[in-house]
């Protein structure tokens, strides 16, 4: 008689037909993977196989933002607000879809979704000033945002602030120092890319010459891409340090998803499109 302890054994799916399992969903839910698809089926082939799977998604703080008529929302950057803000609406209007992908049709009940605010955004004076705030504002709304995203989530995700999941803000930028160093040392082929870095440049330039307030060269623009992929590539290699088995949900700028994995070993996935 078999225990009715005994985990249910699921049988091994080749790794396409896991991936036409999510196909729909994705669909729907303009989700883009930014890795091989093989990684995604490996992720999802061990949670089927009983491992306990953890979704991280690093989440913008409230930034300022309008929606014209007719048009999508951007932000404005002008100033911070302590709830879910726009990249949260963007979140919940898909994340019950992805948590029933997960746990009915891939039949995968052993996971959990983290949702960490990047408040390392606000670590440094300029971002501040631009934003129109001091550190401890910063702190705070960021800390009332992860606690929205909490309230939210009905006990579907655990939300926090990223910092307080690494050490906090020293270890922060001791960690992004010394991946700026491996950038400069060449480590990573994609920052070195100068088209891949004006292409990005180009299509973010709006936002990004709202956030510094003023036109920009395209050199200066390709720069601030590079120093956001640095960002972006720290916060991946910690995730991957702290969590077991992750996958990285992005609900940042769908340009930039794929450098959370210069030096991270996960599946990345985006959801694309804001309200």
């Amino acid at each position: 008689m078999k225990s009715p302890n005994a985990q249910t054994q699921r049988p091994e799916l080749e790794p396409r037909s896991l991936i036409d399992i999510c196909s729909p969903c994705f669909e729907q839910e303009d989700i883009r993977c930014h890795c091989p698809l093989e990684k995604l089926a490996s992720w999802i082939a061990r949670g089927r196989r009983g491992e306990h799977l953890t979704l991280v998604s690093t989440a913008c703080p409230a930034y300022s933002y309008v929606q014209p008529a007719g048009e999508s929302s951007r932000y404005t950057y002008t100033g911070l607000a302590g709830d879910i803000g726009l990249a949260g609406r963007r979140f919940f209007r898909s994340i019950g879809s992805v948590h029933r992908l997960i746990r009915d049709e891939l039949e995968i009940p052993g996971f959990r979704h983290e949702v960490l605010v990047a408040d390392f955004e606000g670590f440094t004076r300029a971002s501040l000033q631009r934003i129109g705030v001091t550190a401890m504002e910063f702190s705070s709304r960021c800390r009332e945002t992860a606690s929205a995203y909490q309230a939210r989530g009905a006990g579907s995700i655990r939300a926090g602030m990223f910092s307080n999941m690494f050490g906090g803000r020293e270890r922060w930028l001791r960690e992004l120092t010394g991946m700026m160093n491996r950038a400069n040392a060449g480590e990573f082929p994609e920052l070195l890319d100068k088209g891949r870095l004006r292409r990005v440049a180009e299509q973010r330039r709006a936002t990004f010459e709202a956030l510094f307030r003023e036109a920009m060269a395209d050199a200066d623009m390709e720069q601030v891409v590079a120093n956001r992929a640095i960002e972006l590539a720290t916060a991946g290699k910690l995730i991957c340090e702290l969590y077991r088995n992750p996958l990285i949900l992005s609900i940042s700028d769908e340009a930039f998803s794929g450098f959370f994995g210069l030096a991270a070993d996960a599946p990345i996935l985006d959801m694309s499109g804001m309200d």
